[in-house]
């Protein structure tokens, strides 16, 4: 099974068209994107995919052929996916010494516009910049580029209240002590990203990342390190309940994989029952990297999500149902 998936994104990244371009946020900064498909596709048939907290916009490639593939193959038309780096990440600009969500915020509705996209995709900390983006509609996020269907997937809320403000609390500190190996043991047990390493003891995972550091991969991730602290600060510090989502009434599809860590399915479904205008799917045998792995269920899912008919806001999947 994973060597005909490996073959088909291998397939998929052989014949898909892809193209680069630069989008210009708000204060002039660069961000790079790379477009998938049609660039020329009008915004209905294009979806923006924000990217989650560990990886920049080369991962997601393979997702991003295999999607647009399968919304051709459904629709008889052509799409577009765009993907673009977040600051800090490829060839866009580094986080500025203000960063906050507001600054993530700003970047994407700087992508809607450039692209026309009217299709939104959120992957675990991408979910939060497209929430709080969704949540400020009106104001620094213009009410005409809120998308008419987004799909969010294990998104990363803190819903966790003081908890999770402590390890953050240690994570910063063991970035500004230069210790990336503590960092990164805080980190997966914070996050939660793996359902079997979160339970590893601290520190065992800070022995284990000590060796790997020296790794191209180790490298990558001390520096990067610095960027997912100050985003996952900028997005986690402060408690979140609910209810402070329950204003948004753009449609939404929550979506989580019921093989994700405890934390991103609790988070939907308590999201879910808060918000009106949302419906919700527990994807089988999904983890929360399905997304840049690009697994069946998921894609199936957002495929028919993408192409279907009338608004999705027309009605509610009860949680208890999905």
């Amino acid at each position: 099974m994973l060597l005909t998936r490996a073959r088909r994104l291998v397939r998929a990244l052989r014949t898909a068209r892809r193209t680069r371009d630069v989008v210009t946020a708000a204060d002039g900064a660069a961000l790079a994107m790379t477009t998938c498909g049609d660039e020329t596709a009008p915004g209905e048939r294009r979806v923006v995919v924000v990217v989650g907290a560990h990886l920049s916009a080369w991962y997601y490639r393979p997702f991003a052929h295999v999607l647009r593939a399968r919304l051709r193959e459904i629709s008889g038309q052509d799409w577009a996916v765009d993907v673009y780096d977040r600051r800090g990440r490829g060839d866009s600009a580094p986080q500025p010494e203000d960063y906050s969500m507001d600054t993530e915020v700003a970047d994407l509705a700087a992508v809607l516009e450039h692209t026309g996209a009217r299709q939104l995709i959120g992957h675990s900390l991408g979910g939060s910049v497209v929430l709080n983006a969704l949540q400020q509609a009106g104001g620094l996020f213009p009410a005409e580029l809120v998308p008419d269907r987004t799909a969010l997937y294990d998104p990363c809320v803190n819903l966790d209240g003081p908890r999770t403000a402590r390890w953050l609390s240690r994570l910063e500190q063991a970035v500004e002590d230069g210790k990336t190996a503590r960092g990164l043991a805080i980190l997966q047990r914070g996050l939660q990203s793996s359902a079997v390493l979160s339970q590893v003891p601290e520190w065992f995972l800070t022995f284990t990342f000590a060796g790997l550091v020296a790794t191209p991969l180790g490298k990558m991730a001390r520096r990067m390190l610095p960027t997912l602290s100050r985003e996952l600060i900028a997005a986690m510090h402060e408690d979140d309940r609910p209810e402070d989502f329950a204003a948004i009434t753009a449609p939404v599809h929550l979506m989580c994989g019921d093989l994700s860590p405890q934390y991103f399915q609790e988070v939907v479904r308590r999201l879910h029952a808060a918000m009106p205008t949302t419906t919700f799917e527990r994807s089988p045998r999904c983890m929360h990297g399905a997304i840049p792995f690009a697994v069946e269920a998921v894609l199936s899912d957002l495929a028919e999500h993408f192409t279907a008919g009338p608004s999705v806001s027309a009605g509610r999947t009860p949680a208890s149902a999905a």
